[in-house]
């Protein structure tokens, strides 16, 4: 088995060792060197301990086996190496020259048998099952012991929680110098919660005066003309000094004048027919509506709302002009779109070009994708006249061609 095998291996490499040492001694002129002459002498074999049986005892055969091997260092001399023989020498520098080459020949060689030695060594003791059980105990020994540790060293920490506590209430039963520090105490926390109230009431009236509302900030950083929020006043003024910003502003302007000069017209004509009062509605409304796109380029968020203030427009004019007065709503429409600048005109009439004609009741001023649902509402209610709204972009384009 494993431990007989190399119990014999290490057996044979002592009485090896042996042999040697006692060669050693009986020759003193075989000693050149001092670490040979440290091996005079006859040597027992108890000097180099046995490797022992799988049931050997750790403390007296294991562990002074691997003790003694782990630090091996033969006794051999090699002088059978050595590749020159000093007596040839001619000269004293010629033979200290061969000295020392066979002092290195012969201290390699004893190195390389310590070291073969010795990862024979490590070898074994990895695969002992001895030293493996011997690993296994004092790591449950150190546990228990860290155990046992941590549970003293709680106890004591109980025992000592316990012994402060029943002096500081014995202190504070006697009025002594406990109870005087527990009065200052409380004390002394009462005036440091009034100072950090008073230091939060400070705080927030001056977040108060500070930031009046979020409302107020969201104003301040609202672009009424651009349509966006910033993050920022710094970036807010920034942005106020573009030329974009003053284009949208300038728009803007033009177009707020629009609904002012429409209101007063609407103010100083209070009294007048309401065909005048369409009119002025719908110059006021188609400035408003092709007044951004004079000269720049709208953002997406403004066009789609230009857009459907547009459609919303159409609508109602429509049905005011097909319900109230049919044969004025389209001079009322051709005179809004006379008042507007040309380039508005032309945006106007491309926009509703675009949007195919409908069909709506006169009387209840109901739209109709197809003449087939007209005449079939018109079956069903019995509204006597039906009317195609005329499309005043393209009278209002008929218009300008002729002028």
């Amino acid at each position: 088995g494993f431990y007989t095998v190399y119990q014999k291996v290490f057996e044979n490499i002592a009485e090896e060792e042996l042999r040697v040492t006692t060669f050693n001694a009986s020759d003193d002129d075989q000693s050149t060197t001092d670490e040979d002459a440290d091996c005079k002498g006859v040597i027992n074999a108890r000097t180099y301990p046995t490797f022992g049986r799988s049931d050997s005892p750790y403390t007296e055969v294991v562990a002074p086996f691997y003790r003694f091997w782990g630090m091996f260092r033969t006794r051999k001399s090699y002088t059978w190496l050595e590749k020159y023989d000093t007596r040839c020498a001619e000269s004293r520098q010629e033979r200290r020259a061969m000295e020392a080459e066979n002092r290195r020949i012969r201290n390699a060689a004893r190195k390389k048998r310590n070291e073969e030695i010795r990862e024979l060594v490590a070898f074994v003791k990895k695969r002992d099952k001895r030293v493996a059980a011997e690993r296994e105990r004092l790591q449950l020994a150190n546990q228990e012991v860290q155990a046992r540790n941590q549970q003293l060293a709680k106890q004591a920490r109980l025992r000592s929680a316990t012994q402060l506590a029943e002096a500081w209430n014995e202190e504070l039963a006697y009025g002594g110098i406990a109870a005087q520090w527990a009065e200052d105490f409380e004390a002394e926390l009462a005036r440091m919660e009034a100072d950090l109230d008073d230091l939060h009431v400070q705080s927030d009236d001056q977040d108060q005066n500070d930031h009046p509302s979020k409302g107020s900030d969201m104003e301040n950083l609202y672009c009424l003309a651009c349509d966006k929020v910033f993050a920022s006043v710094k970036s807010k003024e920034n942005h106020e000094t573009s030329k974009k910003h003053r284009k949208q502003a300038e728009i803007l302007r033009q177009i707020l004048l629009a609904d002012e000069e429409a209101a007063t017209a609407d103010t100083d004509h209070h009294g007048d027919e309401p065909e005048n009062e369409r009119t002025s509605d719908a110059q006021s409304s188609s400035v408003e509506d092709t007044g951004p796109k004079v000269g720049v380029k709208l953002t997406k968020r403004a066009k789609k709302a230009q857009r459907k203030r547009e459609r919303e427009t159409e609508k109602q004019d429509a049905a005011r002009a097909a319900s109230e007065n049919p044969e004025a709503s389209v001079p009322v429409q051709a005179t809004a779109q006379s008042a507007l600048p040309e380039k508005a005109r032309k945006s106007t009439t491309k926009c509703t070009e675009s949007r195919p004609p409908s069909l709506v009741c006169e009387v209840c001023t109901t739209e109709f994708p197809s003449r087939n649902q007209l005449f079939a509402h018109l079956k069903s209610t019995g509204h006597a006249i039906v009317k195609k709204p005329v499309n005043s972009a393209s009278r209002l384009r008929t218009k300008t061609k002729k002028q």
